[in-house]
């Protein structure tokens, strides 16, 4: 049986809605800009536990010169999943010292993916810091590149 055109245009209405709301909440936090090697971003800065948990769920897609740079207040392993991000983005680790630990792409995922089905990207050791960047923006990032903001 298929649903009536009106139940589309309500669940379009309402997932535009939501994002756009996203997009308000995000466009309000505090931004610096990145140094990594010779690349610069210019940041959105995720430093208390609900705007690290938010992360860009619902938000576009990244520019090339935007991120996300994730805080922490201490350094240990770090888990990263791709919830309501339907595009895929690059993210790298860091240390305390700001020495690059790790990096990986992670695959974007269509918003009526269930939880338990989403994959988690780990860190490769304790982190402090996190980027996450447009996909593929990192790839060619050098392991002795440190993190500058």
């Amino acid at each position: 049986m298929s649903q009536p055109r009106s139940f589309y245009v309500v669940v379009f209405a309402f997932l535009t809605s939501f994002q756009v709301f996203a997009q308000d909440s995000l466009e309000k936090l505090p931004q610096k800009k990145v140094f990594l090697c010779n690349e610069q971003f210019l940041a959105w800065v995720a430093s208390t536990e609900e705007t690290r948990q938010r992360g860009l769920m619902d938000f576009r897609q990244l520019k090339s010169n935007e991120a996300m740079l994730f805080i922490f207040e201490n350094e240990q392993e770090r888990s990263f999943w791709m919830k309501n991000v339907p595009h895929d983005l690059d993210i790298a680790f860091f240390k305390k010292n700001k020495g690059l630990l790790s990096r990986m792409t992670m695959k974007g995922t269509s918003p009526l993916t269930q939880e338990a089905a989403l994959p988690v990207y780990r860190s490769e050791g304790a982190a402090r810091y996190a980027l996450e960047t447009a996909g593929g923006r990192l790839k060619n990032i050098s392991s002795k590149c440190k993190i500058r903001f």
